[in-house]
Parts: structure tokens; C-alpha cells; sequence
């Protein structure tokens, strides 16, 4: 269609937004793909995205949530991988797919609605994601998950899809060690942050994935019995290179935090701004141990440091109060503990 011919390109320029305001997510973006000048409209529009995500199962899935439109949903198949064998067929690429399905939901307690089948004329999953981050003037890519059918996929192709791009947080879901192994080895170059489910096994070579140069790094265990949770030992912190380290339902011994905190005073992860980590509570006096040998003074009543969190991981600031205890490094940099017995985990702010 010649885009003279639009009507909708034949409406004055206010009454042409309103009706755009007026389509379900899923229609803009189709809208956009006609031409530049329609690119442009839906540009003017200046809708912002609360988050992009890209998943990769047996298909590619790129997920929208937007304050207005709630939800969109666009998936790429071009490999048909219902049937995929590995030991019968080539690993999967992603690069052209012959057509992308579109999905919008405007209510997050009810499923998406009809699909919206769009004809891809030769674009790339790399191109479709660079024309969504300009039409809702978006710069990243806010969460990466790869789970496990994703080792179905070349490696290269997920990186040509990615590089150069910002990817603020990748998640690995029941990957085997040796593909979570492989895909950092190929996206470290652009990552700024792990999310690693600790379901990997074995859990003892964790480390050799998390030691990267990345601002944030979170380890997660599966959240059963204690008996069924991944244990965190002091190592896959020593081992971990991040500014930002949150682990959440993880067994960290008292013990092991007291080591960690004797070794950060001399000179251990240097690039270290904050860490969250759970441990084993088994009572006051164990709780007092994890300053045992460490010289520190209390902050006193009306004595405060605040400063905000990292980008992307919530309003909530980091800060450190009366009752948490202040240490101190060989070159001057000081450091706060602040320890929560309800939650039983240990928060360690550096203030430089």
C-alpha cells in the first residue's frame, strides 16, 4: 500500500494521534512497519516502556510492558522447533523469521487476546528489536532470560542478536552448567548483570560463571525445603567480581559472613558497593558472632547514611542506621553492617 494512499495519513496531524492512542498495542507496532513517516507517528506518540524482555525457550519471545497499553507480546519462530532433535537437526538460529505473532493484553489478571499475525518482509530479530527501542525511545534490554531449550539455538546467533546492545540483567532458567558456561563466555563482552537461578548443577563450579566484571549479580535457590536449597558458600562471593551482589533464599552461615568481612578489611572485592545475603539464623548469639574478631564502632541514635539503589532494582535506597556497625579497610574505605535477625540476612553497604 503507498502510504499517500493511507487514510489515516490523510487525517490532520492531532486527529491522526488520538486514533493511534486509540489502537491496542499490537496494531501500533504494525502500524509503525509500514514507513518511516509512520515509524515517525507512532515515535511522536512518545509511549514509555516499563521494562523490554527477551526470553528464549524453543522460541524467541519479546515482551512490552507499558503503563497504557499493559502488555505486548511478540514471538519469533522461524525454526517451527516443535519437533526439534539434537541429535538430528542443525541448532536453531535467530535471524529472519518468516512471520512474527503479536499478542496485547491490557489487563495483567487475564490472558492475552487474539493474535495478530504480521508478514516479516526480511527483518532480523536484531532489527526488530533496534526499531522497538526507537519508536518507544527505549536503550535497553532490561531482562535476557535464557532457559533450557535455549541450547537448542546457535550461540553466535544469539549473540548477533544482543551485541552492542545494553543488557542491564541475563537469567538462566534449568540450564545445564556447561551452556550457562558457554553463553557468558559470549555475552560477557555486553552484560552489566547476572540473575543466576542456582538450580545449576554442579553447584560447586558456580563460580566459574559469576566472575565477570558486572554491576549486579543475584543468585536465587529454589525456594522448597532447606533441604532442596542451593547452598552459597563464601567462595562464590570471593569469586565474584560484581558492585551489586544479592542472594536471596539462600543457606550462608554466620560463619561464613564473619570470614567474608575479615578478608573484604583486607583488600578483597575491591569493586564491592552493596551486598544482600541470607544466612542460617540459629539464634542471638550466633547473629553476634558474625563480628566476632572484627573491630567496628556502633552507629549511634539519629545517625544515618543513605544513598540510592542501583538502577533498575527498585526505589528503595540503601541505607544504614543506629545499631548497624561501621568497619573499616587498610586504605580508609569505610563500610556498614547492618544485621536483621527476622529476615535473617546481612546487608553490607561501602561508603567512598
Amino acid at each position: 500500500m503507498q502510504v499517500d494512499r493511507f487514510r489515516l495519513r490523510c487525517l490532520p496531524i492531532d486527529v491522526l494521534k488520538n486514533v493511534l492512542r486509540t489502537m491496542d498495542g499490537d496494531q501500533l507496532i504494525s502500524y509503525s512497519l509500514i514507513s518511516r513517516t509512520t515509524k515517525q507517528n507512532v515515535i511522536d506518540l512518545k509511549i514509555k516502556l516499563r521494562s523490554f524482555a527477551v526470553s528464549i525457550h524453543s522460541k524467541l519471545v519479546i515482551s512490552l510492558q507499558i503503563p497504557k497499553y499493559y502488555q505486548i507480546s511478540l514471538t519469533f519462530d522461524e525454526n517451527k522447533t516443535m519437533n526439534w532433535n539434537p541429535e538430528e537437526n542443525e541448532p536453531l538460529s535467530l535471524d529472519t523469521p518468516e512471520i512474527v505473532e503479536a499478542k496485547c493484553s491490557k489487563d495483567y489478571f487475564q490472558g492475552c487476546g487474539e493474535s495478530l499475525f504480521l508478514e516479516n518482509r526480511g527483518i532480523s530479530v536484531r532489527e526488530w528489536i533496534l526499531h522497538l527501542f526507537d519508536i518507544f525511545r527505549h536503550l535497553m534490554i532490561n531482562v535476557l532470560h535464557l532457559s533450557e531449550e535455549s541450547n537448542h539455538f546457535d550461540i553466535s546467533s544469539i549473540r548477533r542478536m544482543v551485541e552492542g546492545l545494553t543488557v542491564n540483567r541475563i537469567a538462566f532458567h534449568r540450564l545445564p552448567l556447561d551452556s550457562c558456561y558457554k553463553l557468558m563466555g559470549e555475552t560477557n563482552t555486553f552484560l552489566t548483570g547476572i540473575l543466576l537461578k542456582s538450580d545449576l548443577m554442579p553447584v560447586e563450579y558456580l563460580h566459574k560463571i559469576v566472575i565477570q566484571n558486572t554491576e549486579i549479580t543475584m543468585f536465587h535457590s529454589k525456594i522448597l525445603s532447606l533441604e532442596e536449597r542451593i547452598q552459597f558458600r563464601i567462595d562464590d562471593i570471593l569469586a565474584n567480581n560484581s558492585e551489586n551482589i544479592f542472594s536471596f533464599f539462600t543457606i550462608t552461615s554466620y560463619k561464613d559472613m564473619n570470614r567474608f568481612l575479615k578478608l573484604w578489611m583486607k583488600g578483597s572485592n575491591p569493586r564491592l558497593k552493596f551486598m544482600d545475603v541470607g544466612f542460617t539464623f540459629g539464634g542471638k548469639k550466633e547473629l553476634l558472632a558474625i563480628m566476632n574478631g572484627i573491630k567496628y564502632r556502633v552507629m549511634e541514635e539519629d545517625e544515618r547514611r543513605v544513598r540510592p539503589c542501583p538502577k533498575d532494582l527498585g526505589p528503595i535506597a540503601i541505607a544504614a542506621s543506629e545499631g548497624s556497625f561501621l568497619i573499616r579497610r587498610k586504605d580508609g574505605v569505610e563500610a556498614t553492617v547492618s544485621i536483621f535477625s527476622r529476615r535473617a540476612c546481612m546487608k553490607f553497604a561501602v561508603w567512598d
